[in-house]
């Protein structure tokens, strides 16, 4: 005789014995209650990622525009603040463009340092380390081509 089984995922099985039947139905539960654990993980791991990136990306340096900030003894300070200023310090054309960006380090000038041109393209870059020159330092023309590299 045979038997019809309805699965809950709206599929219907025929079988030819009711041991077959039993044994299928056993592993369709199992199976059944090991993709709820894998979606369960899936939805736990899903979380857990989105709060560890959501953690670092807004966790970022500040970005303060120079008239933001002031300089005391020979220290960069963001204007209201009694601690020296770490993050990035820009200043802009009229034009709205940046005009340079560069990485400040307990109020020196520590990482990356960039110049553009007006026109949006680099002028000079280079990285500094406590205010020093440090690496390759590149100049451009203000069409964009290499004027000049210079090893620090």
């Amino acid at each position: 005789m045979d038997t019809v089984l309805k699965l809950p995922c709206h599929r219907t099985l025929l079988f030819h014995t009711k041991k077959r039947y039993k044994e299928l139905y056993f592993l369709v539960c199992l199976v059944s209650i090991v993709n709820k654990f894998t979606i369960l993980k899936f939805i736990v791991n899903s979380i857990l990622l989105t709060v560890f990136l959501l953690h670092f990306s807004c966790g970022g340096k500040s970005e303060v525009h120079i008239s933001q900030t002031i300089i005391f003894e020979g220290k960069l300070y963001k204007i209201e603040s009694k601690d020296p200023f770490s993050g990035f310090v820009f200043n802009t054309y009229p034009n709205g463009l940046k005009e340079y960006e560069g990485e400040y380090k307990n109020g020196k000038p520590n990482g990356l340092l960039i110049y553009w041109y007006e026109n949006g393209n680099k002028m000079r870059e280079g990285r500094l380390k406590e205010g020093t020159p440090v690496g390759r330092w590149i100049t451009y023309n203000d069409d964009a081509s290499i004027q000049e590299t210079i090893d620090h």
